[in-house]
């Protein structure tokens, strides 16, 4: 069922576009496989669905949260004079997106995926150094996914695209809300190769604190606004990371237990990191653009700069290159 949804899809023009599906293995127990797409829910709002299903099914109180018509008469009441100047200035000077060779498959025209898990030492030094630098876990490692864009597109200047929960601090019970809150924006990293890591790792965290005041913005308008023709993309790879709310103790006869998402994008490249026990890395990819073997070969690029990055904070962007095998295209 899981491998037919995934290959089905959704079709835009017709309900529903979610499908629930309770498969019973025994006694006392069930496979639930919920298929949904996000322009309905995302994965923040599937926890904040899955807690009240669990305490009113086992008489507890259910979580508040806010109406998702909440946050649309929080969404209309803003100013969007400041978003667009914001964005215009941002992207000022991208013309074309940032896109890599590639050598796939020609008849591959399906999503695939492939994934690593880093080590938890690894990932318990990504957390320290990004408390130490001052900065989120995310910025590092999506300052790191900007660096393996760089190798491959032979560029400085690199835009993609990154998630945001699109939850307003200061819409009360937003952390509790379901909807289709998540948003995808253009990230844009310029390198300066005699910069080094640290510096560029600040002024990255610098630039995403700035942008989130305007992360509110449909992808529509930001396309719309920038100097890219009609029609031509902003970005055609994206980051993510995901870090969900745990799911709420509950106590009673029916509960939750080996939670596992299977995701697939429209992207043809998209950078999913998942921090727990360990970090989980993962790429939805299109085979008909890229080959397994060069996502394994990027995947492999990601895992060798971070520790490139947090060994050597003080090194120059130029020097990283060294811990990288030569390139091959991907």
């Amino acid at each position: 069922l899981t491998t037919r949804y995934r290959h089905n899809g959704f079709d835009l023009t017709k309900a529903p576009l979610m499908h629930v599906t309770l498969a019973r293995l025994g006694p006392g127990q069930a496979r639930l496989i919920w298929a949904v797409h996000h322009i309905v829910s995302d994965g923040w709002s599937t926890r904040c669905v899955l807690d009240a299903i669990l305490a009113r099914y086992n008489g507890t109180e259910v979580p508040k949260g806010a109406q998702f018509r909440d946050y649309l008469g929080w969404l209309k009441a803003r100013d969007g004079a400041g978003g667009r100047a914001f964005w215009q200035r941002y992207l000022s000077g991208v013309s074309a997106p940032t896109r890599i060779e590639t050598r796939g498959a020609p008849d591959g025209q399906v999503h695939q995926h492939a994934q690593r898990m880093v080590p938890a030492t690894i990932a318990d030094r990504i957390e320290a150094q990004a408390r130490s630098l001052r900065i989120t876990q995310s910025t590092l490692l999506s300052t790191v996914w900007a660096l393996v864009l760089r190798r491959y597109a032979r560029s400085d200047d690199i835009v993609f695209g990154a998630t945001n929960a699109g939850r307003p601090a200061d819409l009360p019970g937003a952390d509790r809300a379901a909807g289709a809150f998540l948003n995808t924006l253009p990230v844009r990293v310029q390198f300066d190769p005699q910069a080094t890591v640290a510096a560029t790792l600040r002024t990255a965290e610098a630039e995403i604190r700035t942008r989130r005041a305007f992360e509110a913005t449909a992808l529509a308008d930001v396309q719309a606004w920038s100097d890219l023709p009609a029609g031509t993309p902003v970005f055609d790879y994206v980051f993510a990371y995901e870090r969900l709310p745990d799911p709420a103790e509950t106590a009673g006869p029916l509960r939750l237990g080996h939670l596992e998402t299977v995701q697939s994008s429209n992207y043809p490249l998209t950078c999913l990191a998942t921090p727990g026990d360990g970090l989980r890395l993962e790429i939805y990819f299109d085979a008909g653009l890229f080959s397994a073997s060069a996502i394994a070969t990027m995947l492999e690029d990601f895992e060798r700069l971070q520790p490139a990055v947090l060994d050597h904070p003080q090194a120059p962007i130029a020097d990283l290159g060294n811990a990288l095998p030569a390139l091959q295209a991907p």
